[in-house]
């Protein structure tokens, strides 16, 4: 009787300890450990921008190509991409200018964040998305130097981001001539300014700070 009654104890005990067992197993797996700590932001590389001039880099390379360089190393490091559309012309041009030329174009695996205002970060869901991604660093490209690129690297500062500009991964046109003023401003004002062929791909996943969760700006 005693070893009848000890047995109907010991059951629902064990049954209660699966249960345990079985919710933190799964409180566990929504647990997402970031893999990597830096992304690689490409600002509004698209046809209708594009048209609007010859866009060199400081290197004398156009941006296209040069981001054509630069995206198989991010990804092969397993660095996000995440490719900023600017598509506050949407509605008075057609949808195709707005996208991306093809051999920069994202592909599977790459994110895309649309915008209406110069920063990146100012009501959109970049922010969130790089939160997320578990991201506190960001490598900036794109155009236009002076304008776009240089709010979306104020409003990442803002954020907490630790930011690093690719001195040949953007441009403002005049032949490269803005993008070189833009990186001795930078350079000046304390910013990380890097050629992307001295960059350490391999090594962007382990390094970053961490970004606050300040509002919109």
């Amino acid at each position: 009787m005693v070893r009848s009654i000890a047995r109907t104890v010991r059951l629902p005990i064990a049954v209660a300890l699966l249960i345990i067992a079985f919710a933190c197993g799964v409180l566990a797996s929504d647990v997402q450990t970031p893999s990597c700590t830096t992304a690689l932001l490409v600002i509004d590389v698209q046809h209708i921008w594009l048209s609007r001039g010859i866009m060199y880099t400081a290197d004398n390379t156009h941006i296209t190509d040069k981001i054509a360089e630069i995206l198989p190393l991010a990804r092969q490091a397993g660095v996000p991409v995440v490719f900023i559309k600017d598509v506050s012309e949407r509605g008075r041009t057609p949808e195709y200018r707005l996208d991306m030329p093809v051999a920069i174009a994202p592909i599977d695996g790459d994110y895309v964040s649309e915008k209406r205002v110069g920063n990146a970060f100012s009501y959109t869901d970049l922010h969130s998305m790089l939160q997320d991604l578990g991201v506190t660093r960001v490598l900036i490209t794109g155009l236009a130097s002076h304008s776009c690129v240089s709010d979306t690297v104020w409003g990442a500062r803002v954020k907490g981001y630790e930011v690093v500009i690719l001195e040949d991964g953007h441009t403002g046109g005049s032949g490269g001539r803005i993008a070189e003023q833009q990186n001795t401003l930078w350079t000046s004002q304390g910013l990380g300014v890097i050629a992307s062929s001295e960059l350490d791909w391999d090594s962007q996943c382990m390094v970053g700070v961490e970004a606050d969760n300040s509002d919109d700006l």
